[in-house]
Protein backbone atom coordinates (compact mmCIF):
# COMPACT_ATOMS: atom_id res chain seq x y z
CA UNK A 1 0.00 0.00 0.00
CA UNK A 2 3.02 2.46 0.84
CA UNK A 3 4.17 1.63 -2.47
CA UNK A 4 1.45 2.25 -4.62
CA UNK A 5 0.42 6.04 -2.27
CA UNK A 6 4.35 6.94 -3.32
CA UNK A 7 3.67 6.23 -6.98
CA UNK A 8 0.15 8.27 -6.71
CA UNK A 9 2.02 10.47 -5.08
CA UNK A 10 4.98 10.62 -7.76
CA UNK A 11 2.44 10.91 -10.44
CA UNK A 12 0.78 13.50 -9.48
CA UNK A 13 3.86 15.72 -9.22
CA UNK A 14 4.64 14.91 -12.37
CA UNK A 15 1.37 16.23 -13.39
CA UNK A 16 1.72 19.48 -11.65
CA UNK A 17 5.19 19.46 -13.30
CA UNK A 18 4.43 18.85 -16.32
CA UNK A 19 1.22 20.95 -16.89
CA UNK A 20 2.12 23.97 -14.42
CA UNK A 21 -0.82 24.59 -13.65
CA UNK A 22 -0.07 26.31 -10.57
CA UNK A 23 2.10 29.51 -11.99
CA UNK A 24 1.83 31.76 -14.38
CA UNK A 25 1.92 32.01 -18.43
CA UNK A 26 5.61 32.91 -18.15
CA UNK A 27 7.31 30.45 -15.62
CA UNK A 28 10.33 32.05 -15.02
CA UNK A 29 13.76 29.88 -14.70
CA UNK A 30 12.48 26.26 -14.76
CA UNK A 31 14.44 23.34 -14.68
CA UNK A 32 14.48 21.30 -17.79
CA UNK A 33 15.98 18.02 -16.44
CA UNK A 34 12.53 18.15 -14.03
CA UNK A 35 10.50 18.72 -17.05
CA UNK A 36 12.24 15.25 -18.76
CA UNK A 37 11.71 13.55 -15.47
CA UNK A 38 8.05 13.93 -15.43
CA UNK A 39 7.70 13.56 -19.25
CA UNK A 40 9.31 10.26 -18.30
CA UNK A 41 6.96 8.93 -15.56
CA UNK A 42 4.15 9.96 -17.68
CA UNK A 43 5.29 7.95 -20.05
CA UNK A 44 6.19 5.05 -18.05
CA UNK A 45 3.51 2.78 -19.05
CA UNK A 46 4.17 2.98 -23.00
CA UNK A 47 7.88 2.12 -21.38
CA UNK A 48 7.51 -0.80 -19.90
CA UNK A 49 7.38 -4.40 -21.33
CA UNK A 50 4.32 -4.82 -23.27
CA UNK A 51 2.84 -7.47 -25.72
CA UNK A 52 3.93 -5.42 -29.11
CA UNK A 53 7.68 -4.46 -27.71
CA UNK A 54 9.92 -4.88 -25.43
CA UNK A 55 10.93 -2.87 -22.33
CA UNK A 56 12.58 0.33 -23.23
CA UNK A 57 15.68 1.30 -21.55
CA UNK A 58 16.06 5.08 -20.81
CA UNK A 59 20.08 5.93 -21.15
CA UNK A 60 19.97 9.82 -19.60
CA UNK A 61 23.17 11.88 -20.23
CA UNK A 62 22.19 14.89 -18.04
CA UNK A 63 24.97 17.69 -17.65
CA UNK A 64 24.35 20.72 -15.40
CA UNK A 65 22.15 23.11 -17.05
CA UNK A 66 21.19 26.28 -15.31
CA UNK A 67 17.68 26.89 -14.90
CA UNK A 68 15.54 28.34 -18.25
CA UNK A 69 13.40 31.29 -18.51
CA UNK A 70 11.02 30.24 -21.12
CA UNK A 71 7.16 28.62 -20.99
CA UNK A 72 7.86 25.59 -19.57
CA UNK A 73 4.14 24.16 -20.43
CA UNK A 74 5.20 24.67 -24.39
CA UNK A 75 8.54 22.69 -23.56
CA UNK A 76 7.18 20.09 -21.72
CA UNK A 77 4.52 19.30 -24.64
CA UNK A 78 7.52 19.29 -27.02
CA UNK A 79 9.37 16.83 -24.69
CA UNK A 80 6.03 14.41 -24.83
CA UNK A 81 5.46 14.70 -28.37
CA UNK A 82 8.87 14.04 -29.16
CA UNK A 83 9.44 10.84 -26.82
CA UNK A 84 6.12 9.54 -27.96
CA UNK A 85 7.10 9.73 -31.42
CA UNK A 86 10.31 7.65 -30.58
CA UNK A 87 8.14 5.17 -28.46
CA UNK A 88 5.89 5.25 -31.42
CA UNK A 89 8.74 4.18 -33.99
CA UNK A 90 10.38 1.60 -31.71
CA UNK A 91 6.88 0.21 -31.50
CA UNK A 92 6.47 -0.04 -35.11
CA UNK A 93 10.09 -1.53 -35.39
CA UNK A 94 9.28 -4.17 -32.90
CA UNK A 95 6.47 -5.44 -34.64
CA UNK A 96 8.52 -5.75 -37.83
CA UNK A 97 11.10 -8.03 -35.94
CA UNK A 98 10.68 -11.04 -34.73
CA UNK A 99 11.17 -10.77 -30.93
CA UNK A 100 13.74 -13.97 -31.05
CA UNK A 101 15.55 -11.46 -33.50
CA UNK A 102 15.63 -9.02 -31.24
CA UNK A 103 19.44 -8.64 -30.71
CA UNK A 104 19.18 -6.04 -27.85
CA UNK A 105 16.49 -4.25 -25.97
CA UNK A 106 15.72 -0.73 -27.66
CA UNK A 107 16.89 2.01 -25.72
CA UNK A 108 16.44 5.77 -25.90
CA UNK A 109 19.02 8.23 -25.09
CA UNK A 110 18.52 11.57 -23.18
CA UNK A 111 21.65 14.07 -23.61
CA UNK A 112 21.54 17.55 -22.41
CA UNK A 113 23.99 19.89 -22.47
CA UNK A 114 25.04 23.81 -22.37
CA UNK A 115 27.50 25.77 -23.83
CA UNK A 116 27.85 29.90 -23.55
CA UNK A 117 24.98 30.89 -25.12
CA UNK A 118 22.92 27.08 -25.65
CA UNK A 119 21.38 24.69 -24.05
CA UNK A 120 20.90 21.16 -26.44
CA UNK A 121 18.60 18.84 -25.51
CA UNK A 122 19.19 15.01 -27.33
CA UNK A 123 16.58 12.11 -27.84
CA UNK A 124 17.45 9.49 -29.57
CA UNK A 125 16.10 5.85 -30.82
CA UNK A 126 19.20 3.31 -30.15
CA UNK A 127 18.72 0.78 -32.71
CA UNK A 128 16.34 -2.21 -32.38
Amino acid sequence: MQVGTKRIQDIGLSLRNFSRLDEAKHEGAVDLHTGLDSTLMLLAHRIKLQTHHPAINIVKIYQSLPNLECYARQLNQTFINTLSNVIDAIERTSQDIESAALQTQPEIHIRTAAAPSTIQIRIAMAPV
